[in-house]
């Protein structure tokens, strides 16, 4: 679970920062490197039964995505603060890039695994980098609910959250088709997903509570059918359905 907890808060933490730079809101930008340095960076060094020795990981960027993935975080916190104290276009594309490198990289792991046939498909880091954007946007929204903060443009921020979590919803059942007919050990795992024991918790937490209750809040919120406050309880909905497809 500590792993899994640093990769969900990898995938949120970039998200945060790319939502913060599209929507303009710039104390958003220091909660996503926060989010990656402290709580993912916490959370990979309880994984590790030895977490003095992790300055190994560094040894095999030519190889291994785990390598890789330790210097785009790296780069991702250095780019990211300098970005937030310095500002400029140049910072601000660099450190966007990194986010980019720190929300796809574990989809690459994952997808290096080639035994596990589930894993074993080009469309994860894209389904990676879309629930991290629809998380990091659903996070903004509750912070800005919970305590307002100088948004440069909102509107934008209530159009982007239905986009997101759709995407989202589309790749999903698009890399659960891709699979079924992909290999027998692949539909297989789509069995298990949708048909067995793990299909209450998917229907659950990732059809309901990551997809179907913050689409209908964040469609409801827009056309103004509910109050605004209701954006706090989607935000809320999306990041746990979010962490529990990554569990999934």
């Amino acid at each position: 679970l500590w792993l899994l907890a640093a990769i969900y808060l990898g995938g949120v933490g970039g998200g945060v920062f790319i939502a913060s730079v599209l929507v303009g809101w710039h104390i958003g930008l220091l909660v996503g490197v926060g989010i990656t340095a402290i709580l993912k960076g916490g959370a990979h060094l309880l994984f590790l039964t030895q977490p003095w020795k992790f300055w190994r990981i560094f040894w095999r960027p030519q190889t291994s995505w785990i390598s890789r993935g330790i210097y785009f975080v790296f780069l991702f916190i250095i780019f990211g603060l300098a970005y937030y104290f310095i500002g400029g276009v140049t910072l601000k594309v660099i450190s966007v890039f990194f986010a980019l490198c720190l929300v796809i990289y574990t989809g690459f792991v994952l997808l290096a695994s080639k035994p596990i046939s589930f894993w074993n498909n080009p469309l994860l880091p894209i389904l990676f980098v879309s629930v991290s954007l629809a998380s990091g946007i659903s996070l903004t929204e509750t912070i800005h609910i919970f305590s307002p903060q100088d948004i440069s443009n909102p509107e934008l921020l209530k159009v982007a959250g239905p986009w997101g979590i759709s995407i989202t919803a589309l790749l999903i059942l698009v890399y659960l088709v891709g699979n079924f007919y992909s290999s027998i050990a692949a539909k297989e795992s789509v069995f298990y997903l949708v048909k067995g024991q793990l299909a209450p918790l998917f229907y659950a937490g990732v059809v309901f509570l990551g997809i179907i209750l913050p689409l209908v809040i964040l469609i409801s919120a827009y056309f103004e059918i509910v109050p605004s406050s209701a954006l706090a309880v989607a935000g809320i909905s999306e990041l746990v359905g979010a962490f529990i497809l990554r569990y999934s």
